[in-house]
């Protein structure tokens, strides 16, 4: 069976620069399908890398040329093949990883091998806040450090390290496309990387009885937020310097004529009839006049 895509990263190279940027992709983000809403990661798993590729490209909105994605075991195997990789680990962890290791790690700069390596790019629950968006960034961490261990090689290594390589990555790519890109890349390319918009909550659109107790958690529907996004990343600046808090944002299935009003329950769109207005009290009938009788001579 096809598996969801665990994280999924959206990379631009701008060779003319020799500029790389990152901008990932959280697994809480909606998409639709034809039997409801599903999390943006499940594309792979109903329609495989095709469809995967079509999602985040449409949520984007930018056509993606090529994709590469590998798995637990084989990423271990990549990282262990190149003699591990140099990471500034974020947070210390105790973590056992998709693959079935027990890693121990400290926070600072050290040598990985690819089990510790799966861990620093996988794990979310060490974070206390943000969880999803630190998991990417220790992903997007790893894997600068991988293209760092790759592209430092004398060049007549290289060939051979990505034929290696190969054999744990499925891609579209040639290994004569990957060497050319690396190749380009130089000695010091600039890395920028960042986060699209990811703030959410369970979604109450997703349940069968309309509130949050068989919800799924996704990321609420920001289309501006991603627009902005993919600008800044087109033009070269750094992603990681957006802040999307202040968007207009809605539940996915939310009615558009109520985008406006933010996320809106099912519960909450029905305006509250109006109280009937209290019936007029009736008013009181006037009393009689009094009249002075005239003195009888």
């Amino acid at each position: 069976s096809v598996g969801v895509s665990l994280i999924a990263s959206l990379m631009q190279m701008k060779i003319s620069k020799r500029a790389m940027e990152l901008d990932a992709k959280n697994s809480g983000i909606s998409f639709a399908m034809i039997d409801g809403v599903q999390k943006i990661n499940a594309a792979r798993a109903f329609g495989g890398p095709a469809l995967a590729v079509d999602t985040v490209s449409k949520l984007a909105g930018v056509k993606i040329a090529h994709y590469a994605e590998i798995g637990g075991n084989e990423f271990v195997t990549l990282v262990d093949g190149l003699g591990g990789i140099a990471v500034d680990v974020p947070v210390g962890m105790d973590y056992t990883t998709l693959t079935g290791d027990r890693v121990s790690l400290k926070a600072g700069l050290q040598h990985l091998n690819g089990a510790e390596a799966l861990a620093v790019a996988n794990n979310r629950m060490v974070y206390s806040s943000d969880q999803d968006a630190n998991r990417q960034k220790g992903a997007r961490l790893v894997v600068q450090a991988l293209i760092d261990a790759i592209r430092t090689r004398p060049v007549a290594q290289i060939p051979g390290i990505l034929t290696e390589a190969a054999a744990c990555v499925s891609t579209d790519m040639t290994v004569a496309e990957i060497v050319g890109v690396v190749r380009m890349l130089g000695d010091s390319p600039t890395v920028l990387s960042g986060t699209g918009p990811y703030d959410g909550s369970l979604d109450p659109y997703t349940s069968a009885t309309g509130d949050t107790k068989d919800a799924l958690w996704l990321c609420y529907v920001n289309d501006t937020g991603w627009q902005r996004a993919m600008k800044t990343v087109y033009v070269g600046e750094d992603p990681a310097t957006l802040n999307y808090a202040k968007d207009v944002v809605h539940f996915a299935g939310q009615p558009k004529e109520t985008w406006s009003r933010g996320p809106v329950a099912p519960a909450d769109l029905v305006e509250p009839k109006p109280e009937p207005a209290p019936e007029p009290e009736p008013e009181p009938e006037p009393e009689p006049a009094e009249v002075e009788a005239e003195p009888v001579e």
